[in-house]
C-alpha cells in the first residue's frame, strides 16, 4: 500500500480536549459479594475528571436500568450510586449500554463510554450491533470492562468486537482488583495520545489493518502499534 501523506501530532493532558464520559455498571446479583471492587475503582475512577473541562454520568443496571448519577464535573457526586442490594437482578447490557449512547449524543464534547459487565445479557430488547452503530454514529469511543465469571460468563468476542470497531479497547481482567489501574488507562488514553494522520489508496476492504512503527531517537525506544479500522460496521454473530 503506497502512503500519500503521513503526519504526528502529539496531544498532552494540557492541550487535550474536554471529553464526557459515561460509566455504565453491572449490578445484577451475579456481583454478589464483589460489588465493592466496583464502588471502589469507581470512587477513584471520577476523580481522573478535570472538573474545569470534562464531565461524566453513571448508570447503574440489572434488568432494571437507571441513571443514577446525571451529567456533572463534580467527582463527590459518585456518592450517590445506588445500593447494590437495591438492585442484584438480571443483567440487560446492551440496553444500558444506548441509552448511555442517547445521553452522550447531547454533548459537544469528545465521547468515552465505559462498559463494565460481568456476564452474558439475558434480558435486553437490543443486541450488539446496536451498540456498534449507534456508537459510531456520534462518535464515541467504546471501553469494555468484562469480568468473567463460569456460571454466567461474557462472550468475549461479542465485547472484544464492540470496543475494537468503535476505537476503544476491552479488558478482560483475572481479578477486580485489577478494575483501579484499568480506569487510570482509559482516563490516561483520553488525555495524553498522538493523532497519526495518512491517505492511500480507495479500498474495497470493510476493514483495513494500519501498523505503525514510531522511533523516540532521544530515547532509543521503537514504539510498535497496530488498529483495525472499519469503513463500516461488522455484523457480530
Amino acid at each position: 500500500t503506497v502512503i500519500n501523506s503521513f503526519s504526528v501530532e502529539e496531544i498532552r493532558e494540557d492541550i487535550a480536549p474536554a471529553f464526557s464520559s459515561s460509566l455504565v455498571l453491572d449490578y445484577s446479583g451475579s456481583m454478589d459479594n464483589d460489588f465493592h471492587f466496583v464502588d471502589n475503582a469507581v470512587n477513584k475512577a471520577v476523580n481522573y475528571i478535570r472538573p474545569d473541562k470534562d464531565d461524566y454520568e453513571v448508570i447503574q443496571f440489572d434488568h432494571r436500568i437507571i441513571n443514577s448519577i446525571q451529567r456533572t464535573n463534580k467527582p463527590q457526586d459518585i456518592s450517590k450510586l445506588i445500593p447494590f442490594t437495591e438492585l442484584q437482578g438480571w443483567t440487560a447490557f446492551y440496553d444500558a449500554s444506548l441509552l448511555s449512547i442517547e445521553n452522550l449524543e447531547k454533548s459537544n464534547k469528545e465521547k468515552v463510554i465505559i462498559l463494565f459487565t460481568d456476564g452474558a445479557d439475558n434480558s435486553s430488547f437490543a443486541y450488539a450491533n446496536d451498540v456498534v452503530k449507534k456508537a459510531l454514529n456520534i462518535g464515541a469511543k467504546v471501553f469494555i470492562i468484562g469480568f468473567y465469571r463460569e456460571y454466567g460468563g461474557y462472550l468475549q468476542f461479542i465485547l472484544q468486537s464492540i470496543a475494537e470497531q468503535t476505537g476503544g479497547k476491552a479488558y478482560f481482567p483475572h481479578s477486580l482488583n485489577e478494575l483501579d489501574n484499568i480506569f487510570a488507562e482509559i482516563y490516561q488514553i483520553m488525555k495524553v495520545y498522538y493523532i497519526v494522520s495518512y491517505s492511500t489508496e480507495k479500498s474495497n476492504q470493510n476493514v483495513r489493518i494500519a501498523k505503525l512503527e514510531y522511533e523516540f531517537t532521544k530515547l532509543n525506544l521503537l514504539l510498535k502499534t497496530e488498529r483495525k479500522y472499519y469503513t463500516t460496521p461488522e455484523n457480530i454473530p
